[in-house]
């Protein structure tokens, strides 16, 4: 299974807004308002803000502030160390998942919609529960436990560090003798030879280790060709990637290649 994500409770933080929508129409209407101004539904000082907060509070039951894209304050209660029961749905079993860090999900305007969409298009609509503008949610991280125990599952089917390394090794070849890359590199000489870049971040290429198709590693691939290109032209760039679907093992081969991993929201803030 990959990565599941546990909520956090949320609501307006002193009390609903006069102005906060009473019937899903109205909420899409105001979302779409929004969105045809040209307001970012999240920014740097969004994510940085909620970051900040990470650092300094994360103990179960902690309250974290976050403005909605309308500008309201939305107040998340921390879960951190909790347990919950993931029920499978096509099988009777039941898995038992430690909640762990906080992390941010986000949520543009048609990912806002689809949710109310399917929150209430059997229910009534309540608009005084949370406001339906959260492109910045809380979440937590979770791990899967050992049925009736409280060690964490060591997934089986994850390759080890020499195998992993050997797929990407192999991987790297293929694209570096693909015609893609050839036009990437012709590109590169054109036009970036005297920019002034520092830094390389790659975001949401999946893990490599879960790789079916070796999709994720034919794009790591790409990331790796861009740090050596500017090696060979002196000039010094750090590389960063970031998903939350990352295993350790992910985390080992990606930095053997010269890319550190960052998690969310560091790399983002």
């Amino acid at each position: 299974m990959g990565l599941v994500s546990a909520y956090c409770r949320s609501r307006w933080h002193g009390g609903v807004p006069a102005d906060a929508p009473q019937t899903v129409s109205e909420a899409f209407d105001r979302i779409d308002e929004i969105y045809n101004s040209g307001k970012p539904f999240y920014t740097k000082d969004s994510i940085r803000a909620a970051y900040d907060q990470f650092q300094r509070s994360t103990n179960p039951g902690d309250k974290i502030l976050v403005k909605d894209v309308a500008g309201t304050l939305i107040e998340y209660t921390l879960r951190t160390g909790e347990t919950f029961i993931w029920r499978l749905s096509s099988e009777k079993e039941e898995e038992e998942w430690l909640i762990q860090q906080p992390i941010l999900h986000y949520h543009g305007s048609g990912h806002l919609k689809e949710t109310l969409w399917m929150m209430y298009q059997d229910a009534h609509y309540e608009p005084e529960k949370t406001s339906p503008f959260r492109s910045l949610q809380v979440y937590h991280k979770s791990e899967k436990l050992v049925s009736g125990t409280e060690e964490l599952f060591q997934d089986p089917t994850l390759p080890s560090y020499d195998d992993l390394n050997l797929i990407f090794k192999e991987q790297i070849q293929v694209w570096q003798e693909s015609e893609m890359c050839e036009r990437v590199i012709q590109i590169l000489n054109s036009s970036a030879a005297e920019l002034n870049i520092k830094k390389i971040v790659a975001v949401a290429l999946g893990g490599i280790s879960r790789d079916v198709g070796h999709r994720s590693a034919f794009q790591h691939a790409l990331v790796v060709s861009l740090r050596e290109w500017f090696d060979d032209q002196q000039q010094s760039v750090c590389c960063y990637a970031q998903d939350p679907e990352y295993k350790a093992v992910d985390k080992a081969v990606l930095k053997a290649h010269g890319v550190i991993v960052i998690d969310d929201p560091p790399c983002l803030a």
